[in-house]
């Protein structure tokens, strides 16, 4: 397997999880190449398409440590954006309201910037991970991948708070709507405003409360 200096493919395409192997296969695009992009700050609508690798038995596979170098790996705002459209789209937050809740999220914590840390807390990054730590490597210094840390930072919204998911609308009648997008707008909110809170319980239990109000509300409204 060639080596640089730099990050394995492998290891970041695990970070990014099945997102990336999902998108490479179906524009029929190397998942090195699809990572490669990725982690240069682009959005892999914008390349070349590329014949996707394949191992065998006598054949290599798509595991070249990819090469770096120093710096921050990233874009501009407008690019990470872009990125984090395309793996959040695995969770159904890659556009409408659950876009705008996520866009409105990162643009208060760190203005969509990959390499800003917090002067008090000491927090890094778009998710503004705290701590910086928590990042899988090729999220921190020096590489500050843009793709890494938002991968990481929408995982841990989902793993983090489940409950989040009894907030999604969309499915309700057309008419309910309106209401239920501001309960799941608020509940978004609260978990951007507690990134930096330890009290996880006490926010999940704000969560449960927030949740039975919009139930009760949607139930109010089928029944009238």
């Amino acid at each position: 397997m060639a080596r640089a200096d730099g990050i394995s493919g492998v290891a970041v395409a695990f970070t990014l999880g099945g997102t990336v192997l999902l998108y490479a296969g179906l524009k029929g695009k190397g998942i090195g190449t699809t990572v490669r992009t990725l982690l240069g700050g682009e959005n892999p609508e914008s390349t070349t398409q590329e014949t996707a690798i394949t191992g065998g038995a006598t054949g290599g596979t798509d595991t070249d440590t990819i090469g770096i170098g120093g710096g921050s790996v990233g874009g501009t705002p407008a690019k990470n954006k872009a990125i984090a459209r395309m793996l959040a789209a695995p969770y159904g937050w890659s556009a409408g309201a659950q876009w705008d809740a996520l866009d409105k999220l990162w643009t208060r914590e760190s203005g969509w910037s990959n390499t800003i840390a917090n002067p008090g807390s000491g927090a890094y990054g778009i998710p503004q991970a705290l701590p910086p730590t928590k990042l899988p490597a090729a999220g921190r210094k020096p590489v500050s991948s843009a793709s890494v840390q938002i991968a990481w930072g929408l995982n841990y919204i989902k793993q983090r708070f489940p409950i989040l998911e009894f907030f999604e609308y969309k499915h309700l009648p057309e008419r309910l709507q309106p209401i239920s997008q501001l309960f799941f707008q608020a509940a978004y909110q609260a978990v951007g405003m507690s990134h930096d809170s330890k009290n996880y319980a006490e926010i999940e239990a704000g969560l449960r409360k927030l949740l039975e109000a919009k139930d009760c509300i949607v139930r109010a409204n089928v029944n009238g």
